[in-house]
C-alpha cells in the first residue's frame, strides 16, 4: 500500500502501510529485519524491509539518524509509546490494517531531504503496543542536490497570510510571477520579520509541503529543498518585504524580491496559503531540543 511521504519525513508524511486483519504474534526467534536501501540520489531512495516472522505485524519508516542516536537504549520504548500516542484511541485492527504490514515490503522514495544522515526503522508491535524482539536500523546518507539550472521569478504580486502565527506559528506567502510561475510557501515562524531556511518547513515532528509551480499539470511543480529568505515586516504591519532563494527537488534554483501586501484570511484548511499537502510526517521527525525523542 502506498505510504503517503511525509520529507522528510520526515513525516517527513505519515506513512500508511497495508496488512491483513487480526492480532500481532510474537516475532520469529531472533525478531530482525533485513533492511536494503539501493538508488540513493539526493531526494531519492528505493527501500526494501523483509521480516525474519512473515507472520508478525510490523512498521517501518524512515527517520533522522540523529534523532534515532539521542534516544539512546531506550529507542524500542519510545517507539511504542509513540505509536500508541498516535494511534490508541483506535480499534487495534484497524491500526493494524492501515499502519502495519507484514512479510517483505518496499517503497520508492522521492521526496527526501538532500545532505542529510536517515535511517530506516523497522520494529514489531503488538496489540498492547509493546515492541517485541529487536528494532531493525539500516542509516545511509543522501548526497548533495546539485543546482542544474537557476530562474529569477519575476514577481508581478504576493500578499503574506499571518492568521496562524499565533495559534499554530504559520505564515504563508503566496506569489505570483511572470511566465506562469507562483511561489508557495508556508513555514512556521515565530515572528514575521527574520532570515528563515528549510528548517522552518519542520516544527514538532509537523511537516509542511513548500512548492514552486508553472502550470496545471500533474507535474509542473517542485516540492522545495531548500530556502534563504529574509522577510521584513513595515511598522503599520500592512506589508511585507522579503527576498532570497528556494532550490527545488528538480534541482532549480529559483531567485525572487518583492513586497507582498497583508491579508487577513481565517485560519485552518480553506486558509488563503495552505499548501496542497500539509501532512504529518511521521518519516522524518526532527530532534526536540526540549525532549530526547524522535520529535
Amino acid at each position: 500500500m502506498k505510504k503517503i511521504f511525509s520529507i522528510l519525513a520526515v513525516a517527513l508524511v505519515a506513512f500508511s502501510f497495508a496488512s491483513c486483519n487480526g492480532n500481532n504474534p510474537n516475532p520469529g526467534k531472533d525478531g530482525k529485519f533485513a533492511i536494503l536501501v539501493e538508488n540513493i540520489t539526493a531526494t531519492s531512495a528505493d527501500i526494501t524491509v523483509t521480516p525474519t516472522d512473515t507472520a508478525a505485524y510490523y512498521f517501518w519508516s524512515v527517520y533522522y539518524a540523529e534523532s534515532i542516536k539521542n534516544v539512546g537504549d531506550s529507542l524500542g520504548a519510545y517507539l511504542a509509546e509513540d505509536f500508541k500516542a498516535e494511534y490508541g484511541s483506535y480499534d487495534w485492527d484497524s491500526v493494524a490494517s492501515y499502519h502495519l504490514t507484514k512479510g517483505e515490503d518496499n517503497y520508492s522514495f522521492s521526496e527526501l531531504p538532500s545532505e542529510t544522515d536517515l535511517a530506516v526503522v523497522a520494529f514489531y508491535l503488538d496489540s498492547t503496543y509493546t515492541v517485541l524482539g529487536e528494532v531493525g536500523i539500516k542509516e545511509f546518507t543522501t548526497p548533495k542536490l546539485e543546482i542544474e539550472e537557476t530562474v529569477a521569478l519575476n514577481i508581478t504580486s504576493a500578499t503574506v497570510d499571518l492568521s496562524l502565527m499565533e495559534d499554530y506559528g504559520l505564515m504563508g506567502i503566496s506569489a505570483e510571477a511572470q511566465d506562469g510561475y507562483a511561489l508557495k510557501l508556508f513555514f512556521y515562524a515565530e515572528q514575521a520579520s527574520g532570515t528563515f531556511t528549510e528548517k522552518a518547513f519542520y516544527s514538532d515532528g509537523q511537516y509542511v509541503y513548500n512548492y514552486v509551480e508553472w502550470g496545471e499539470g500533474d507535474d509542473d511543480w517542485t516540492t522545495l529543498e531548500k530556502m534563504n529568505l529574509d522577510g521584513a515586516l513595515n511598522k503599520e504591519g500592512t506589508e511585507y518585504a522579503f527576498s532570497g532563494s528556494v532550490v527545488g527537488d528538480n534541482g532549480v534554483e529559483y531567485t525572487f524580491s518583492a513586497t507582498a501586501t497583508i491579508v487577513e484570511e481565517e485560519g485552518g484548511e480553506d486558509a488563503a496559503f495552505a499548501p496542497k499537502r500539509v501532512v504529518k510526517k511521521a518519516a522524518l521527525k526532527e530532534s526536540a531540543k526540549k525532549r530526547a525523542s524522535l520529535k
